[in-house]
């Protein structure tokens, strides 16, 4: 039987910053392998430990082991890759994710491969390719190696180094919804409980952001923004609302650059009885559209802050001004508001790094 492991390696560490929400990424690549009649299974570590992760896998079998890795889980990742090299020496291991879309060489020496960028397509492809083929971890060579988008080799005498790419929204919108029926979400729901009150767990809208902020790689979804349709987010919302979540966490960079497309999903939206959450920049926000966005269930409002100095911003090349951040967080005191102080005066200074974003893979 040909396996799939799709590894997502944080192990939950109880800080009081902690976000815990399952890997929508492993949860896209999931949905994908499964249509293509290829077993898989996605191992998440978060309520998990070490020891229980090796007594799986090995339990498991897989011929081809994906693990996402970023820069808070680039430890882990490497040593979960070494003890699948010393127990399932015959596994295939790859890399994805944000880090590996980076700095591909420096996982090459690890992995047998590593996919970068959206891998939605071709990863699953490339798996599909190797099983029909019957292929062994060193035999990639008899693989048409140049058709697999954002695929990097360094090893075993090859050199692959594939362009990324950026699926149009067409091309995302025909994606099968995430599979979500391999995570623990009685866990997630109890932490989240306990947290805030309310079961959450994480969606994206939209994908891609078309601005070029210095301090930010954007190295998986790039600058191409693009729109899920509605109806395919609402049809995952009953999923998610079926599965016992109460309230959703938005974790695009930018859900509110469109605002006829943000009135849209707010209209359809206030007939949910869900609350969300979002990430905003401080760009184009008015009372009207925060009003609009609070009678759809949204509750808080994360805006990219970074810093308080007009000439940092302008070196960061955020095209974004401290009044512009000043008037986002005060809006909601402006004469005639409908809102509660607290919806757009919650913020977060966003750094180079944010906790639990979600890729395309893994």
């Amino acid at each position: 039987m040909s396996r799939v492991a799709i590894v997502f390696p944080y192990f939950r560490t109880r800080a009081p910053t902690e976000m815990l929400f399952p890997p929508l990424g492993a949860a896209f690549l999931t949905s994908q392998l499964r249509q293509l009649r290829i077993e898989t299974r996605v191992f998440d570590c978060t309520f998990g430990s070490f020891r229980q992760l090796q007594r799986d896998l090995i339990a498991y079998q897989p011929e081809i082991v994906g693990i996402y890795s970023m820069v808070s889980f680039s430890r882990n990742t490497f040593r979960i890759a070494e003890m699948v090299r010393a127990h399932l020496p015959h596994s295939l291991l790859v890399a994805g994710g944000p880090l590996p879309t980076l700095y591909p060489e420096r996982y090459s020496r690890h992995f047998d491969a590593v996919f970068r960028g959206e891998a939605d397509l071709s990863f699953p492809l490339f798996c599909q390719d190797f099983f029909a083929h019957n292929l062994s971890r060193h035999g990639l060579a008899d693989l048409a190696l140049h058709s697999y988008a954002g695929l990097f080799i360094q090893n075993d005498g090859l050199q692959v180094d594939n362009p990324t790419v950026h699926y149009k929204a067409q091309v995302v919108n025909s994606f099968p919804l995430p599979d979500r029926s391999d995570f623990d979400h009685a866990a997630y729901q109890k932490e989240w409980l306990a947290k805030t009150g309310s079961a959450t767990t994480s969606i994206m809208i939209t994908l891609g952001c078309p601005f070029n902020c210095d301090f930010c790689s954007r190295p998986v979804f790039g600058g191409l923004y693009r729109r899920r349709d509605l109806e395919l987010v609402f049809a995952e919302i009953d999923q998610i609302r079926r599965l016992g979540y109460k309230s959703l966490w938005i974790a695009d960079d930018n859900f509110t650059l469109d605002y006829s497309f943000l009135s849209r999903f707010c209209q359809r939206m206030a007939r949910q009885q869900m609350s969300w959450s979002c990430l905003s920049r401080v760009t184009g926000i008015t009372a009207e559209i925060a009003s609009e966005m609070k009678q759809a269930g949204c509750q808080r409002v994360y805006l990219g802050l970074e810093t308080g100095d007009q000439v940092t911003l302008e070196l960061m090349n955020k095209k974004a001004s401290v009044a512009e951040g000043i008037n986002a967080c005060t809006i909601s005191a402006m004469p005639g508001s409908k809102l509660p102080p607290s919806l757009l005066s919650v913020t977060q200074v966003k750094p180079f790094l944010r906790l639990r974003k979600p890729s395309s893979w893994l």
